[in-house]
């Protein structure tokens, strides 16, 4: 696999879905899966280094600290390179062979429109069960089923892939998988109503 795009999601410190805590087990296990394999990672964070630990900031946080420490090491490595918050997330989708996303943030979902390799990744187990984890290989909880997936992925032919998107994410996640879902949004908005919505 050549290039693989990570993505997380907005964290908050509170009790909330995503929290710091799952940030800070999320990139924990990002900085080991890279430091084990030789993929080269793209890694895109949705907000800034601020956000974690300007005072200032809303959700600022002293767990915000260890956030940012994980950032660090993670960014010496030297398979991977780490891209600012405002960088285009469809352009890094484009650029990837696989994608991977913090539950349940939407890069995957647009990569999966996208006919690419891509799955969710949290580092528990708080959105097991959940209606999506119930389609095979979309969810990976926890770090052994995050190599897992990724090399199962790694492994699948572009025919067994494209039969696994028609079977069980057609319908599911995108209704097309044809790349045209901002397409169709913006004609419908529009009022042209040429492209199936």
């Amino acid at each position: 696999m050549g290039v693989i795009s990570i993505f997380d999601t907005s964290f908050v410190d509170c009790k909330a879905v995503t929290t710091f805590d799952d940030c800070i087990a999320f990139y924990r296990d990002i900085n080991l899966l890279a430091a084990l394999t030789n993929h080269h990672y793209i890694v895109k964070p949705s907000k800034d280094k601020s956000y974690f630990v300007d005072p200032k900031q809303t959700w600022s946080s002293p767990k915000g600290e260890k956030i940012i420490i994980l950032w660090d090491i993670l960014q010496t490595l030297t398979n991977v390179q780490w891209l600012d918050s405002s960088h285009d997330t469809t352009s890094v989708i484009m650029a990837s062979d696989m994608v991977i996303t913090h539950c349940m943030s939407s890069p995957t979902g647009e990569a999966l429109g996208l006919r690419k390799r891509a799955f969710w990744y949290e580092s528990g187990d708080k959105h097991r069960g959940i209606i999506y984890d119930h389609i095979p290989g979309l969810i990976a909880h926890g770090f052994r089923e995050l190599v897992h997936r990724l090399f199962e992925l790694e492994k699948t032919t572009d025919a067994e892939y494209s039969k696994y998107l028609s079977e069980h994410i057609m319908g599911h996640i995108d209704p097309y998988l044809d790349g045209r879902a901002i397409d169709r949004v913006q004609n419908l908005i529009g009022g042209n109503h040429d492209l199936p919505a």
